[in-house]
């Protein structure tokens, strides 16, 4: 169905100045390619002979007189091609009518375009039994023969005055004519060969051209057609007979070979015509559609009546010079003939004062163009408006039913007579002065006396012609006095007319104001109906929502119940052991603080917001955010078990995520946006972010189970238990980045290139609990026997882009270097590393082959979208997926950053991020491949206490969870809590979590620092209200102190000063960017030149970069950059605003001094804790 209103859009007006006029070839066939999809749609007769066992129903070729003489054909035509066959049920069932002796179909199809309905009809006849209406033309705006089609384009300049009360009606059409305009698919399979019908077929459609404006005093129509005649090829022999060959002649006149009758003479022929028309104005378009079946049925017989009166059908080209000829406005012209059309098309026009050889057809008998209109309208007048309204207009719509038989052709021409000759009738001179022509009279009346005397002297043959003169002259005379009786008779007719006609229009009005009212009425009454509707299904809806939510609740209680019993069992256990613990306190408390022990335990069951929401946004080309959808697994997807969007093992520092609760994620999240109006069909390219470092281990059945996804089903049920008890995953869990079971697999990493310097030079960074390659070490040492089932090995990322894709996608170029595998200098896999994870030289390759290729390139097609999604969810087929990458890297692309620039993002976790073109790799950070850009690195620090640790100094400052409270005492107290210049500095780490950088148990240390001295004194751990800034000033230390080297001296742009090293801008994004007291402390501690900006993005940074990642993938030129493409279309007023100040002289240096004393601190707490 779509495709065949996709085609009808085909008939759609155009502008001119649209058409490719210097690539009109392909347009035209582009346009037949349309028609011909939208004729073979329509469905064939019901009854007949089967194309191949029929036979011609005439033994030799019809020689019709009128339209009594034309034979229906009792064949079906070739059953057409499967792709159209299902279209026939578009057009529903034909009309029916109480009299079609030609058998003719006519269907209506509702419009997809809100334009009005299709109407089209289809006949069979024998040969002749078909043709094109005709059109008359005022004067032809533009012609373009095209050879290789056997085609041609012309536009018109069509007009039609009206009999009163409607007012003269212009179009402007576009027609396209050709006899090879069908393809292969409309092709009939006769004796083993495919063979195309010989055919014609006319496109018009209307055209806005520039030199057809609209007319004073007419109304602008619209007219739409397809029409094709089509041979029913009984018999594929060459025909020669006079129904098929024309011969052109010397002298330019068609003459017919009546010699070598075919087979192929006799085959029927298929008349299809698809049309719908608005003659514009005030005219209601129901008139009109519901007049046209009958119009349609009507124009038939006179139509054949017409082409059976003539003798020869004129070339084509006959009229060239008068087509070309366009009338100038009060030119005297001759109306002898009208543009005509193609002869090969059947095309005829017959304007006033034509004459044509054979019967002259009868007013009656014109159809077309514009008579077809005003039949429409006078049968839906007919059947719609009141009685008195019809009695009143009709007569004035079809005049001729009124007059006698001898004056029906001249009326019937006239009331068809176009615009333009209209005004050139007006323009002939009247009729002299009455009594002058009478005086006229008179005195040849007199001189007739004089008449003998004149004819003295003539010869009798001259005598005869002088007689003949002056019985012409009487006869004029008489002639003369007739006219000026019939001008008066015919002045006060029009005088009473009208005054009739005013009084019926005005009562059609009323009528129709009536009407209207009535139909107003029946549409509320039908609103108010479709709401206590929907009120219905809505309750009924609520209702089973909380049926099923109840259901959720009591699950729920079953689970806590089970789970209160198990800890129970657990505390029991617990307490036997705490005697035993106690003894080896000492010991336990540095081998738990390696491990992640019982202080880390605390904050095991919070994540980062990318572990807590699964995110979809939608933005446009312009990089405008149009659909936003989330999912919350803590508070959605309880089901799993989770806190905080994790499951933790804390007896060997696990934390883990399940995959299936990805899958269901992502079901949910697309179905939301499904909700809230998206047409998934307009989305280009999808891209994605992931939490990095984690990894997913895809089983052997993983790959078929991808690429057979049935969207009846969901993602989980069929992924992590599939058909016959298969799972696509080798293990059920995903480790997760705040993991802390792996110290054993880093320190391995660290050692295997030499130290962990050495490793962050290949790597970018030293060996970190979460990453992937110390992950999949202990994963293959735990979990031998599903490692040996592990078919391929994922990072989340390119997890995300499998399910979308349909097979294993490749891992990102960016995502790849957070493993402490890949050797960003050399762009490959560094084998010691592999052979350290794989347990030996022996596992290398199958690790590399588990790992798979890396997709270096960031804007990479990997292929198109999952059939799966473009069942259940309308996604086009041709919707590219782009590799995903991880959320950090994806953070960058949300704001395309330049020198300088510094970007925070304070989620759960604090990460800082900048863009470099220098590689300058360090154990303390981490240096990462750029997303989509190469040459380019990311510098970035991560740390896993952000949001949290300030939540908990929140929540110990004030019981109701106040930030207000939190951020008053933030400001009101002093800078490092130096109330006076002799204080010493206060300093503290925060670490409700075991923390990376630096690599330190969960804990809180407080210290004072002197800077004359630069001693450094413990404090008692106590809390007190100034840790509300010193925590604040704690995370901004870590950056100034780990990013000092990456950043230059600046100039004031207000003073030209030149300022000390630090950032040009500092960009705040996720939840804490929108806190006044972090934003202000970020500015002080860490400088920026131009101050400090929160970047309002909803929280979402990681989804826009992922989504502008896409935009950019999809619409780069080639040796475009995400920089060039991204920089050129981001609005940064839309989506930045400053929120504070940062440099200020005095205070920037004093947090420099700060520094040393942080640094200072640092070392001495993990010398404390036995760390490096």
């Amino acid at each position: 169905m779509k495709e065949l209103h996709d085609a009808l859009t085909t008939l759609s007006p155009v502008e001119w100045s649209d058409v490719p006029t210097d690539d009109l070839e392909h347009y035209v066939k582009s346009c037949f390619a349309s028609a011909e999809c939208i004729v073979n749609s329509v469905p064939p007769n019901a009854e007949g002979t089967p194309f191949h066992a029929a036979t011609p129903s005439l033994s030799e070729p019809n020689t019709a007189k009128s339209h009594k003489d034309i034979v229906p054909a009792k064949c079906l035509p070739h059953p057409a091609h499967e792709d159209y066959e299902k279209l026939h049920k578009s057009w529903g069932k034909p009309y029916k009518f109480k009299q079609n002796p030609h058998n003719v179909n006519i269907f209506k199809m509702a419009g997809n375009d809100r334009h009005g309905a299709l109407h089209s009809s289809k006949i069979s006849g024998g040969p002749g039994a078909g043709a094109v209406r005709g059109i008359a033309a005022d004067r032809r705006l533009e012609r373009f023969d095209l050879p290789a089609l056997s085609a041609k384009l012309e536009v018109y300049e069509l007009s039609a005055a009206f009999p009163g009360p409607v007012t003269p009606r212009d179009f402007v059409a576009m027609i396209m004519s050709s006899d090879n305009a069908l393809t292969e698919k409309s092709g009939v399979a006769v004796d083993g060969e495919n063979y195309v019908p010989q055919h014609f077929m006319v496109l018009s459609k209307p055209v806005v051209h520039p030199d057809a404006p609209v007319r004073a005093g007419l109304v602008r129509g619209q007219y739409e057609s397809i029409e094709l005649i089509r041979e029913i090829p009984l018999s594929t022999t060459k025909s020669t007979s006079t129904t098929r060959l024309l011969k052109t002649q010397g002298s330019g006149e068609i003459t017919k070979d009546r010699d070598g009758l075919e087979k192929s003479d006799l085959n029927p022929v298929e008349w299809i015509m698809v049309t719908r028309s608005d003659p514009g104005g005030g005219i209601p378009r129901f008139l009109v559609e519901r007049g046209t079946p009958e119009s349609m049925l009507g124009d038939l017989p006179k139509f054949f009546d017409w082409a059976c009166s003539l003798d020869e059908i004129p070339h084509p080209d006959d009229d060239v010079n008068e087509e070309d000829a366009v009338p100038t406005p009060g030119a005297e012209t001759t109306p002898e003939r009208a543009p005509s059309q193609s002869a090969s098309s059947l095309h005829a026009t017959v304007s006033p004062g034509s004459t044509s050889s054979g019967p002259a057809p009868s007013g009656e008998a014109q159809g077309g163009y514009l008579s077809g209109i005003t039949n429409a309208l006078g049968a839906g007048i007919e059947a719609y408006a009141p009685s008195a309204v019809s009695n009143a207009v009709l007569p004035h719509v079809n005049p001729e039913e009124s007059l006698s038989d001898d004056e029906s052709d001249t009326s019937s021409v006239d009331s068809f007579m176009s615009a333009e000759e209209l005004r050139r009738a007006a323009s002939v001179p009247e009729v002299g002065d009455p009594a002058q022509s009478t005086d006229n009279f008179s005195i040849m009346s007199g001189d007739h006396s004089e008449d003998a005397k004149s004819t003295k002297g003539m010869t009798q043959h001259e005598k005869e012609v002088h007689k003949l003169v002056k019985k012409r002259e009487k006869l004029e005379q008489q002639l003369a006095r007739k006219r000026l009786a019939e001008e008066q008779k015919l002045r006060e007719a029009q005088e009473k007319e009208q005054s009739e006609s005013g009084k019926a229009r005005e009562k059609m009005e009323r009528e129709l104001k009536k009407t209207e009212e009535k139909h107003r009425k029946e549409l509320e009454r039908l609103e108010q109906k479709k709401a206590k509707e929907e009120r219905k299904v809505e309750e009924k809806r609520t209702k089973k929502d909380e049926q099923y939510k109840m259901s959720l609740v009591t699950r729920e209680r079953d689970e806590f119940r089970s789970q209160a019993d198990l800890l129970r069992r657990e505390n029991a256990l617990l307490r036997d052991q705490v005697a035993e613990l106690q003894k080896q306190n000492t010991g336990m408390t540095q081998r738990l603080g390696a491990l992640g022990g019982p202080e880390a335990l605390r904050g095991l069951d919070q994540a980062s917001e990318g572990n807590q929401k699964a995110t979809s946004i939608v933005v446009d080309s312009n990089l405008k955010l149009i659909y936003e959808a989330k999912v919350d697994f803590d508070a959605e997807l309880k089901k799993y078990g989770i806190q905080k969007g994790v499951l933790t093992n804390p007896a060997e520092g696990e934390v883990f995520a399940p995959p299936a609760m990805w899958l269901e994620a992502i079901d949910l999240v697309l179905d939301r946006l499904r909700t809230a109006g998206l047409d998934f069909s307009h989305v280009k390219g999808l891209s994605g972010a992931g939490m990095q470092h984690g990894t997913v281990f895809w089983s052997h059945d993983a790959e078929s189970l991808l690429a057979n996804l049935n969207p009846e089903h969901s993602l989980e049920n069929q992924l992590q238990s599939g058909e016959g008890g298969k799972s696509a995953f080798a293990h059920e869990m995903s480790p997760n980045w705040q993991d802390a079971s792996t110290q054993e697999q880093c320190d391995a990493f660290d050692a295997a290139l030499g130290d962990a310097e050495t490793l962050a030079l290949v790597t970018g960074s030293k060996a970190h609990h979460r990453f992937s390659g110390p992950q999949i070490m202990r994963y293959r040492t735990k979990w031998s026997s599903h490692y040996e089932k592990t078919a391929r090995i994922s990072l989340v990322s390119s997890f995300l882009a499998s399910v979308f894709l349909g097979r294993f996608a490749p891992i990102d170029i960016s995502d790849v270097t957070g493993m402490n595998l890949w050797n960003i200098k050399d762009e490959k896999w560094n084998d010691a590393l592999l052979e350290l994870a794989a347990g030996g030289t022996s596992g290398t390759d199958d690790l590399r082959n588990k790992l798979g290729v890396v997709s270096e390139d960031g804007g990479q097609w990997l292929g198109t979208i999952s059939s799966y999604f473009v069942t259940k969810y309308g996604f086009a087929k041709d919707c590219q997926i782009i590799p995903a990458t991880g959320d950090n890297p994806s953070t960058i692309l949300a704001l395309p950053l330049r020198a300088s620039d510094a970007m925070v993002s304070l989620g759960t976790s604090t990460t800082f991020l900048m863009s470099t073109p220098e590689y300058k790799p360090d154990p303390a950070y981490h240096f990462m491949n750029h997303p989509t850009t190469p040459g380019l690195y990311m510098f970035m620090l991560c740390y896993k206490n952000g949001g949290l640790a300030r939540e908990q100094i929140r929540d110990q400052l004030s019981t109701s969870s106040d930030w207000e409270n939190f951020n008053s005492t933030a400001l009101s107290t002093p800078a490092l809590s130096q109330r006076s210049p002799s204080d010493s500095l206060r300093l503290g780490l925060y670490f409700p979590r075991p923390e990376i950088v630096p690599n330190l148990p969960s804990g809180q240390w407080r210290f004072k620092y002197n800077p004359e001295t630069q001693n450094l004194e413990e404090e008692s751990s106590d809390f007190l209200p100034d840790d509300a800034r010193n925590i604040i000033e704690s995370q901004f230390l870590s950056l100034r102190l780990r990013s000092q080297a990456l950043v230059h001296a600046e100039k004031d742009p207000a003073t030209g000063k030149t300022l000390p090293p630090q950032p040009r801008r500092v960009y705040l994004v996720g939840g804490g960017s929108a806190n006044p007291a972090i934003a202000k402390i970020a500015g002080e501690v860490l400088g920026s030149v131009e101050g400090v900006y929160k970047l309002d993005i909803g929280g979402n940074a990681c989804a826009l970069g992922a989504a502008y990642k896409a935009v950019w993938a999809c619409e780069k030129v080639e040796g475009q950059t995400f920089e060039d493409l991204i920089g050129n279309r981001w609005d940064e007023s839309s989506f930045v605003k400053k929120v504070a100040d940062g440099y200020k002289e005095g205070l920037f240096e004093q947090y420099g001094v700060a520094v040393k004393g942080f640094e200072q601190m640092e070392k001495a707490v993990m010398r404390a804790n036995g760390r490096k």
